[in-house]
Order: C-alpha cells, then sequence, then structure tokens
C-alpha cells in the first residue's frame, strides 16, 4: 500500500466513540506546520466557523512525517512507528484549545469545519453563531440495512444511536476551493477527462 499524503488535508470523522483521521490523496507539498493557539500563532486572521469557534491548526510539537517515511514504516512492517505516529496525531487532534462551546473547553479538531462548510461552494452567510454540535447518522448505515433487509436480518443495535461528527481543517477546506472540488460540473469534467479506458487506480 502507497501513501500520497499531502501536509494536512486531515478528514476526521467522530462517531461511536472512534475517531478515524484521513490524508487526502494527493501529491506530498511539504511537511506539515501547525501554528495556532495552545497551539501555536497565526499572523493572518483566523477564520470563524458557524459554530463561533476560531479554526486552530494542530500545535507546533506535531509534525507530520512524510509519505516516503510513512511507506517506509509500511514496507518494513515498522508497527512501534507507525503506532507512536497515529498517537502523537491523536494527542494533535485532541489538544485543549481555550475555546469554549456550551461551557466546556473544545479539542483542536472541534474547531474545524463542518462538512456543509468545507464542501459549499456558496460564500457563507453571516448569521449569529450557533452554539451547538451537529451530528449526523453515518452514510454507510444506509448501505448496511439495505444489505441487511436482503439478508432478513435483524440489527443487534439500532444504528440511529450511533452518530458521528466530520470536521475539515482549514487547508482542505483551501484546497477543495481552489480546485473548485465543491463544484459539480468540475468534478463531472475531471471524470470525464480520465476517458472509460484508464484503470482506477492510475485516475
Amino acid at each position: 500500500m502507497q501513501l500520497r499524503s499531502s501536509r494536512l488535508p486531515v478528514l476526521l470523522v467522530l462517531g461511536s466513540m472512534a475517531v478515524v483521521v484521513c490524508g487526502l490523496l494527493r501529491p506530498m507539498a511539504g511537511p506539515l506546520t501547525a501554528n495556532a493557539g495552545k497551539g501555536g500563532s497565526n499572523p493572518k486572521a483566523a477564520p470563524r466557523t458557524s459554530v463561533g469557534l476560531t479554526v486552530t491548526p494542530l500545535p507546533d510539537w506535531f509534525h507530520l512525517q512524510s509519505s516516503d517515511t510513512v511507506n517506509g514504516w509500511i514496507n518494513d512492517l515498522d508497527n512501534k512507528s507507525i503506532t507512536a505516529h497515529a498517537w502523537e496525531l491523536w494527542g494533535a487532534l485532541t489538544t485543549l484549545t481555550d475555546q469554549e462551546l456550551n461551557g466546556q473547553k473544545v479539542p483542536i479538531y472541534e474547531t474545524w469545519w463542518d462538512a456543509k462548510e468545507a464542501l459549499s461552494s456558496a460564500p457563507r452567510a453571516t448569521a449569529a453563531p450557533r452554539r451547538g454540535r451537529q451530528f449526523e447518522r453515518p452514510r454507510q448505515f444506509e448501505h448496511l440495512e439495505k444489505a441487511r433487509a436482503r439478508a432478513a436480518i435483524t440489527a443487534e443495535r439500532p444504528p440511529e444511536t450511533l452518530f458521528d461528527d466530520v470536521k475539515y481543517n482549514d487547508d482542505i477546506k483551501q484546497f477543495i476551493a481552489n480546485n473548485k472540488y465543491n463544484n459539480h460540473q468540475e468534478l463531472d469534467r475531471i471524470n470525464n477527462s480520465w476517458g472509460k479506458t484508464k484503470p482506477v487506480a492510475e485516475r
């Protein structure tokens, strides 16, 4: 398995007591540097989300390893280094900021953009911030329910009790906007440009 990850376009999915972090697959742009808040200093005015939180990068002490390094660990079956780096990333994501939501300090990842904010192509209208979290039902449950219905299998736990919270950091939000990946016409153009014969793995 080969990884080609950027500085950190990071996609965070929080659900059922688990967090999954994935780098956006694209050529390496350089090492990750984080600089925010308790997490560092940013010379530019930091944007604010619809919840009213200031978007905060990862703390200064964390550095995302290069794709060459990570792929080296994978090829060498170096589980110790992989696990250590995963815990470092977890620690960076969950570092508490000085910002509060409903009276509680929030971790860095909670200051990031919701999916609707990151993927919207329309300018964000200025409005009074909502002071609550937006949890959604994971889309994969829809596929699971259809499969179970076809097999006449009853779920052990009602899926309606499980929710997730998807977050995008500012790098990936800007990457999406700059490349118009929030525009269906652009996505269709890119998809059609590959032709029907090019293997999916090479696109």
